[in-house]
């Protein structure tokens, strides 16, 4: 009994010996494994594709037009109302408006809108397209601009506070001019549908288009894009 419990030990000493030996051949087989990530190229081309290639819309211009009946705005793109509110608020100029309406609006990657005014807050929604709008809002006192973007590149909504002079442009990869045929079919351009919702409702009486020379002389400091958002004056010198 005591001579089997003297070899345990040596028998044991002699184990972790070949075993030591045997992990050593193999020494020279075993490397450190470092995680290794392939990134594919599809996912590597798709960070250099242009904003508007990355969002693909739900559905095309074309077809959100047909669907809720989008008409030609007057200042481009297309638009619908679609809800105003039965009942009645008197607003802050002590007129009666609808509680509340709202609008789909659909603006092209060469469409925009004009600076005016109205006077209740409106509150812009994205939802739907692959183009980012960027709303710039003056405000009427202290003349200081304040931006907005919405849309896949920007925020899902914007409140624009009531009696700023505002305006949109929608943010182009390319250079292009808002000059350019605002009569071309819905499907040759990228676009983003939004909602925008008024409180107290929208009334033609609250609406106010700017003046591109009246701007001019209260906000000399934003001479860029009041020319770029605002009609050139006519001639009336004949």
């Amino acid at each position: 009994s005591s001579s089997s419990h003297s070899q345990s030990p040596q028998h044991s000493t002699s184990q972790l010996a070949v075993i030591f030996h045997t992990l050593s051949r193999f020494h020279t087989h075993f490397h450190v494994c470092t995680p290794t990530f392939i990134i594919p190229e599809h996912v590597l081309h798709h960070t250099n594709m242009s904003s508007q290639q990355k969002h693909t819309p739900l559905r095309s211009l074309k077809e959100w037009t047909e669907k809720l009946d989008l008409q030609p705005h007057p200042e481009g793109g297309f638009y619908k109302e679609h809800y105003r509110a039965s009942h009645t608020v008197i607003n802050q100029n002590n007129k009666e408006r609808s509680a509340s309406t709202a609008i789909y609006y659909a603006l092209r990657d060469i469409d925009q809108s004009s600076f005016h005014q109205i006077q209740s807050d409106e509150l812009w929604h994205f939802y739907d397209g692959n183009v980012t709008l960027r709303i710039y809002g003056i405000e009427p006192v202290s003349g200081s601009m304040q931006t907005w973007d919405l849309g896949p590149e920007g925020d899902l909504t914007a409140l624009i506070p009531a009696k700023y002079w505002f305006g949109v442009l929608p943010l182009n990869d390319t250079d292009e001019s808002s000059d350019n045929n605002n009569n071309d079919q819905t499907e040759s351009h990228s676009f983003a549908l939004c909602g925008c919702t008024v409180a107290p409702g929208f009334d033609f009486e609250d609406f106010q288009m700017a003046s591109r020379t009246t701007l001019l002389q209260a906000f000399p400091e934003h001479k860029e894009i009041i020319d770029k958002l605002t009609a050139v004056p006519e001639d009336r010198s004949e």
